[in-house]
């Protein structure tokens, strides 16, 4: 990006700042309002005087430029034995001030929304003061590494209340996760060989990581996935930033953060960047046997991570093949497709072929009708719209991040696109079509579109593209012509806080739990499993099966089936097979208890949230097992409920 002091002035933070100051007033007073607060003895009216101070000063800085003066600001300070410390000081504080905050504040001293922005977007400038004190850095480009870090730290921050000693799941589903991860080693933990999980198996794969050092306790294998998140969206921005920019200036670690952030806005999971990182590092356009093994690599991590990123490797391979070799180099068009087309029948045979090998290496070969599950799925289209699952719906803020992205490529082809060859844009245009829309439809998917996870591939694909026009990295027909010059820097602003916005706004504060309740509802609930299985009877652990793998591992039998993310998914896809021998298995009473999250029978109407994925569960699930079993115990601290067979079971109007 050319001149980026002509974008970011500090006439520009003082505007774009008063910009924020105004909702954030707005929004702050409507909080205390509504919260009962006495504005004029709450210390939270600093922040509104703030906020004013803030609009005063842009209105002096516009007043002074009708005069035709420009704003300055020179630093004349002579170096001395405290403006390091001061400056160290002034940057740390910055970065760590709103997500420790935000970390402790139960009674959200700053509102979510565009006061934590503003709050952000002067620290940033603080940081950025602090940079320059100790190393005489650019201050606007100090602003935005300032700025992107305290989305870093805030984004870390929002794993915080995830990473906990609570010995049970946090929310529906989150420690089965590490069930499906303990699999990897289940000859090790339950004493015999089980199938791996046919849904994303590169992410259990890097989950499992921690069973090969022993009896580690759930708190760790929390940890260890915040980490997986760090690390490895940490690397994807690394990668790129290699790509674009080998010089380790302050741009060079702009790019990796803005990347870091950016991947979040979906986001794009941990075990599906795997693949990414190969790609922009492998990808060498004058080392095609470096290239062609990166993407061997990347499609078989794909063909065993996500049916729907099978062919998203060679695709960005194929990307940064059309960005950086210009089809001049070649004798004609047709030549020049003999490399794209090679790898994209090398890549998808890869991931077929890693697929069919997971399947036997899983021990799922009796399976394979669950791999195929998402295929036979309901397609629930008006989640693509505004709706009570996900309220702006999947298309709208998909569009909002996508805009400032491809503001910043049509920017870069303005007036430029002559000295582009027609096949190179049309395969980009098309490749990004492609994945838009399959994004939308696999959205559409019931058990999806309450985020925008599913339009990963999509939103990589743009990142990087309009990464390598702000870099100048891409390369036309005509090098001379840099089509860089044209961007209008306008859209760097939005680009860079659309997913600043979204780390700020997730964070939370630590929750509390009663340990000693918890505790001694779970020294109850395993002394009854205990009970029944010394009797020889067999306990069924739907959920909270954690317990096995980790906690009470080689005490209670494990019994494999019918574990909730699998019930979920079967039910969700109508897999008679699957139902019907677990509805058999109820009605027969094969098992003595029966561990769940309390059952309910209550069918949703359609506008209600996630409506079909409730129904699914009550109409394949929760009636059965309220027919045929009954509340033995009941904990309502944990919300888990022990069940035991119904000897004398009301007549059910469903079943055989």
């Amino acid at each position: 990006m050319k001149s980026p002091s002509r974008m970011l002035s500090i006439g520009t933070l003082i505007f774009v700042g008063a910009f924020f100051a105004i909702p954030a007033f707005f929004q702050s007073y409507t909080y205390l309002t509504e919260q009962g607060f006495n504005i004029w003895h709450s210390k939270r009216l600093l922040l509104l005087m703030s906020y004013l101070l803030n609009i005063g000063a842009c209105l002096i800085f516009v007043l002074w430029n009708t005069k035709k003066k420009t704003l300055r600001t020179t630093f004349s300070l002579k170096e001395n034995s405290i403006q390091k410390p001061i400056g160290i000081i002034l940057f740390l504080g910055s970065i760590i001030l709103l997500p420790l905050l935000n970390f402790y504040d139960t009674n959200q001293f700053i509102a979510r929304g565009f006061p934590l922005l503003w709050s952000a977007w002067w620290l940033a400038f603080l940081g950025a003061s602090g940079l320059w004190l100790v190393f005489r850095t650019d201050l606007l480009r100090g602003f935005l590494f300032t700025l992107l870090f305290i989305g870093l730290l805030s984004r870390i921050a929002s794993w915080g209340p995830s990473v906990s000693a609570y010995p049970l799941s946090i929310g529906w589903s989150e420690a089965s996760r590490y069930y499906y991860a303990s699999l990897v080693f289940s000859k090790k933990i339950f004493g015999t060989p089980l199938a791996l999980s046919v849904w994303h198996p590169t992410r259990y794969l890097l989950q499992s990581i921690p069973f090969a050092f022993g009896d580690l306790p759930l708190l760790f294998h929390r940890m260890w996935q915040a980490l997986l998140w760090t690390i490895i969206s940490g690397a994807s921005g690394i990668a790129l930033a290699n790509r674009i920019n080998k010089k380790k200036t302050l741009t060079y670690f702009i790019f990796a953060l803005w990347f870091f952030l950016y991947l979040f806005q979906g986001a794009v999971y941990y075990h599906l960047q795997i693949a990414v990182i190969i790609i922009l590092i492998g990808v060498k356009r004058k080392n095609p046997r470096l290239s062609f093994l990166a993407i061997l690599l990347a499609s078989f991590w794909a063909g065993i991570s996500r049916l729907n990123w099978y062919p998203i490797p060679a695709m960005l391979a194929l990307t940064i093949y059309l960005l950086e070799e210009p089809v001049s180099n070649y004798k004609n068009w047709r030549h020049y497709l003999r490399t794209p087309i090679l790898w994209t029948a090398t890549g998808l045979a890869t991931a077929l072929a890693s697929q069919s090998f997971y399947i036997f290496w899983s021990r799922n070969s009796t399976n394979i009708s669950s791999f195929g599950s998402s295929l036979t799925s309901d397609l629930l289209w008006y989640r693509l719209l505004p709706n009570n699952t996900y309220p702006p719906g999947v298309i709208l803020p998909v569009l909002i991040i996508s805009l400032p992205l491809l503001g910043i490529i049509i920017s870069a082809l303005y007036k430029r696109s002559p000295y582009w060859h027609w096949l190179r844009l049309t395969a980009l245009w098309l490749m990004l079509l492609v994945l838009f829309g399959g994004g939308l439809i696999v959205s559409t998917k019931i058990g999806g579109g309450g985020d925008l996870h599913n339009m990963d591939a999509y939103l990589v694909l743009l990142g990087i593209w309009a990464s390598y026009f702000i870099s100048g990295k891409a390369v036309s027909e005509n090098p001379e012509k840099s089509a860089t010059n044209t961007i209008n820097a306008l859209w760097i602003i939005p680009a860079i806080i659309i997913p600043l916005w979204i780390s700020l706004q997730i964070m939370r504060p630590m929750p509390s739990y009663n340990i000693a309740q918890v505790e001694n509802n779970l020294r109850r609930l395993k002394n009854s499993v205990l009970r029944a299985t010394d009797q020889g009877g067999e306990v069924l652990f739907i959920t909270q099966r954690h317990l096995l793998a980790i906690d009470w591992k080689g005490e209670i039998p494990l019994i494999e089936e019918y574990e909730l993310i699998t019930l979920m998914e079967m039910a969700m896809s109508g897999n008679r097979t699957y139902l019907d021998a677990f509805h058999k298995d109820l009605r027969e009473h094969r098992f003595a208890l029966i561990v769940t999250n309390p059952q309910f029978v209550t069918i949703k109407a359609n506008e209600e949230a996630f409506s079909e994925e409730n129904n699914a569960w009550t109409t394949e699930i929760s009636r059965y097992l309220i027919c045929e079993y009954k509340i033995s115990e009941n904990y309502k601290e944990i919300k888990t409920q022990i069940l035991k067979p119904n000897t004398d079971p009301q007549t059910c109007s469903f079943g055989e």
